[in-house]
């Protein structure tokens, strides 16, 4: 295309603008064809272009510009959110948001720097070394090097991790499940100072009063 051009302009062609020739006229492009994209697509967010060419019978290209260029349409992927929270859980959350609201207004500051919180995670005994990790430079002339696919190990450990305002307090591992029972014994053990655990994963809390700590001892 650009060597066209050159040639055109050494030729002598000073006209930057496309010149009206004679020819079909398009007919893909029309109001017809715009509102039946518009209702294929409503229907089904997933549908490819090539679908639609195909469904109306016109071109890859004129397909695209409907849906791009006049609908205006741009194909996305869904927000990656952790977890889908029911009414239940989002209640439960504001409850006990609220509830340490009010001890923050009695308390202060203190009361912040009394919370723990808890996270996991898996942690395989072996986890391979992906693709993007393993690039290397590579000279034109230098053999294609091969890497086998290998998946991550079966055997795998619980970690659970807790923190509080001044920094991680506390790496366990477990091979089994756990609850908020067995977050508050672990915490304690590492600290026996009165806490409040948040556990965000379980959707809960938990308040280790005295009381608690005397039933633990």
């Amino acid at each position: 295309m650009v060597r066209r051009w050159c040639r055109t302009f050494s030729d002598g062609r000073q006209q930057v603008e496309d010149i009206l020739r004679a020819g079909r006229t398009s007919t893909a492009t029309t109001d017809a064809n715009v509102w039946k994209v518009d209702d294929m697509i409503r229907a089904n967010r997933r549908i490819t272009i090539y679908e639609v060419a195909e469904e109306l019978g016109i071109s890859h290209e004129r397909a695209q510009n409907i849906i791009h260029d006049i609908l205006r349409y741009r194909k996305v992927s869904a927000r990656w959110v952790p977890r889908q929270l029911t009414s239940t859980h989002q209640e439960q959350r504001m409850a006990v948001s609220l509830k340490h609201l009010v001890r923050y207004h009695e308390d202060g500051n203190d009361f912040l720097f009394r919370i723990v919180t808890g996270d996991e995670t898996w942690v395989h005994h072996f986890t391979p070394e992906s693709k993007a990790a393993s690039m290397e430079w590579k000279h034109p002339s230098s053999p294609v090097r091969k890497k086998f696919k290998t998946t991550p190990s079966a055997g795998k450990v619980l970690l659970t991790v807790f923190w509080d305002a001044q920094g991680v307090l506390l790496l366990d591992s477990l091979e089994l499940f756990v609850n908020l029972d067995i977050y508050g014994y672990i915490i304690y053990k590492a600290d026996p100072k009165p806490r409040c655990l948040f556990n965000w994963i379980r959707i809960g809390s938990l308040h280790m009063d005295e009381r608690t700590q005397q039933e633990r001892k």
